[in-house]
């Protein structure tokens, strides 16, 4: 009988334990909101390299030795200024030389004159018969063709030793100086001189996606007409401040690159404080008014390997579960995402405490 009684008393305890553990178990509550679609402005970012609108290599065009360097690296030069002097001596004694050539070769189309033209008065006279006269003309000819062969040397020894003085192709700025004084510098040299850039404006090239590419044509009859539309862009730099000059959409390539399956977009932006550098790189910032639009707070969202998720509800049996639902997003500011795949007008989502949920649990929702 008293092992009876324990017996009985300790299934007692044990169905009161189970029965204050079920009540103790509170369904969390859970703070939700309703999708709803709304008009919203969006900024897609697209990382840039900047190119300045024209980069020249200046490289000589006379093979001597690097005499003087007149330029420094990042100097703002003018289109005709003296930035490099190479050696001239030896071109000085090929103009000299090209020079006298002229003088010997003047000298003897004056004596094959002389001799054609007393040729001649003999020839009229009958004293010599006109296989003699041709001889002093073809010699007077030939005369004529030494002169201006010799000419054209000099012509060249003069323009070669122009040469010697290096001038800035265009206005821009000077890029690295890559030969010293005393180096042996030429036409075929593997590095310039430098490079001018010409940075007054300078061009962010980016790439978009076939798909955008296509949203962006439909609805106009060219693409000229479509560029001409397209919003101002800004310009996140690399210190992470905005550029204060806007740019505009000048050029959309319309060739998909076959191996990334993108299309080059050319943006220019204004420099006239030469705040950008060509061969730099920044974020360019495209303001897209969306009609139709899904935003939800980024503290709705969680990440697993790089996908994003929400938890979205589900009704069953009168009870309400927070399931796991991967949705593609993109940022419209620092506190939310646009949805671009995912979710749908009318669905519920969890707005907050999402990283320590679990799939699938049974949730009191709050409004």
């Amino acid at each position: 009988m008293k092992k009876l009684f324990l017996f009985v008393s300790l299934a007692a305890m044990l169905f009161c334990g189970c029965g204050n553990s079920q009540q103790n178990e509170e369904i969390p509550e859970k703070k939700v909101m309703t999708i709803r679609k709304d008009s919203c402005m969006v900024v897609f970012e697209y990382p840039a390299q900047l190119k300045g609108r024209q980069d020249i290599n200046v490289v000589p065009q006379v093979e001597a030795l690097l005499e003087q360097v007149l330029v420094k690296e990042g100097d703002r030069v003018k289109k005709g200024q003296r930035m490099f002097v190479l050696a001239q001596d030896n071109l000085n004694a090929q103009l000299r030389s090209a020079q006298a050539s002229v003088q010997s070769a003047n000298a003897l189309l004056e004596s094959a004159k002389i001799q054609e033209q007393a040729k001649k008065q003999l020839l009229d006279k009958g004293i010599i018969s006109k296989n003699q006269y041709d001889v002093a003309k073809n010699d007077l000819d030939r005369a004529k063709a030494a002169l201006a062969e010799a000419q054209s040397v000099l012509s060249a020894a003069r323009t070669n030793l122009g040469y010697t003085v290096v001038k800035a192709p265009s206005d821009g700025v000077v890029g690295n100086i890559y030969h010293r004084q005393g180096a042996l510098v030429g036409p075929s040299i593997s590095e310039p001189l430098t490079v001018v850039s010409d940075n007054s404006v300078v061009y962010a090239y980016i790439s978009i996606s076939e798909t955008e590419y296509i949203r962006l044509m439909k609805g106009f009859d060219s693409k000229t007409e479509a560029i001409g539309i397209l919003p101002e862009c800004q310009l996140r730099l690399s210190d992470g401040s905005v550029y204060n000059h806007k740019g505009k959409v000048e050029t959309v390539s319309g060739i998909i690159d076959e191996s990334t399956g993108s299309i080059s977009v050319r943006i220019a932006y204004e420099n006239p404080q030469s705040i950008l550098a060509a061969g730099g790189s920044a974020v360019v910032l495209i303001p897209y008014s969306a009609p139709d639009a899904i935003t939800i707070p980024r503290t709705a969202t969680f990440e697993i390997q790089d996908k994003t998720y929400v938890y979205r509800l589900r009704e069953e049996n009168g009870k309400t579960f927070a399931e796991s639902v991967m949705v593609n997003v993109y940022r419209a500011d620092e506190n939310n995402y646009v949805v671009l795949e995912g979710l749908n007008e009318g669905d519920r989502i969890v707005v907050e405490g999402v990283r320590k949920m679990e799939n699938n649990t049974e949730i009191k929702p709050v409004e």
